[in-house]
């Protein structure tokens, strides 16, 4: 799974999540993506710096807000759901729109800087299919990513202001 291209916008990377059929639910992540339940703890993006991204900024990945994945595994108990199912989004974007995305949403007058360093992913689109989680959940992705970037950029305006 690859992980999020830029630090402060953790909580929205692509979650699998496993379902017993004793009715638990368990997300499978790596060691990084398992510390990305929340937004709590994500610094964000100064205004007027520049994003870097690494590469070309051609990785693709799916994205998920993390009220999808907890509608998802409320979904899962309350069908007694069993097997692993992808929450992810239904569309992939690349770093780079990422970037330009994040810069639109937040009003922001940073620019994209490609950081010189390779991405080790460059290239690899990691398409997620939510098929089954449709099909067995009816589960679809009710947020965006900009709604994603949107939340962020508020949760972290309250505690800017706490």
């Amino acid at each position: 799974m690859p992980g999020a291209p830029f630090p402060w916008i953790r909580s929205i990377a692509p979650i699998p999540v496993r379902l017993s059929s004793k009715g638990s639910a368990r997300i499978l992540a790596d060691a990084d993506s398992a510390r990305w339940g929340t937004s709590s703890d994500v610094p964000f993006i100064p205004a007027h710096e520049p994003l870097q991204i690494l590469g070309k900024g051609s990785r693709r990945q799916n994205y998920v807000d993390i009220r999808d994945v907890a509608a998802a595994v409320e979904a899962c108990l309350t069908k007694q759901a069993s097997g692993i199912y992808n929450i992810a989004a239904t569309d992939s974007i690349s770093n780079y729109e990422l970037a330009q995305t994040c810069i639109s949403e937040l009003g922001s007058s940073a620019s994209i800087d490609f950081a010189g360093k390779p991405d080790p992913e460059e290239g690899t689109v990691w398409d997620v299919s939510v098929s089954k989680a449709s099909r067995d959940l009816g589960y679809r992705p009710r947020f965006t990513i900009r709604d994603s970037i949107r939340s962020i950029a508020e949760d972290q305006s309250r505690r800017d202001t706490e």
